[in-house]
């Protein structure tokens, strides 16, 4: 059984992938801190302000997801993860 740090291509996946966990750790607690300031801001509505906020964050890749798609075969993986995560910061 080979360790993860047993090759340089292991170590570069190891980087990428350490990358990628703290940088949806970073989104995931974006998106709960406005879920939060929504439910409190809207005590009686909150739920509904909640759904239209979950519903409008996920429409731009629903309607780009052909674009998506050719953008994912046209170029490699690492440079497309590596400059999406530099846009959203």
């Amino acid at each position: 059984m080979t360790s993860v740090y047993d090759s340089s291509g292991n170590r570069r996946f190891l980087k990428l992938w350490l990358g990628q966990l703290f940088s949806q750790a970073g989104t995931r607690m974006y998106q709960i801190a406005v879920m939060w300031w929504i439910l409190s801001k809207h005590l009686e509505n909150g739920g509904k302000f909640a759904g239209i906020f979950m519903l409008l964050v996920s429409l731009p890749s629903i309607f780009r997801k052909k674009k998506i798609t050719q953008t994912i075969d046209r170029f490699s993986a690492l440079k497309i993860l590596i400059t999406a995560d530099l846009c959203a910061a």
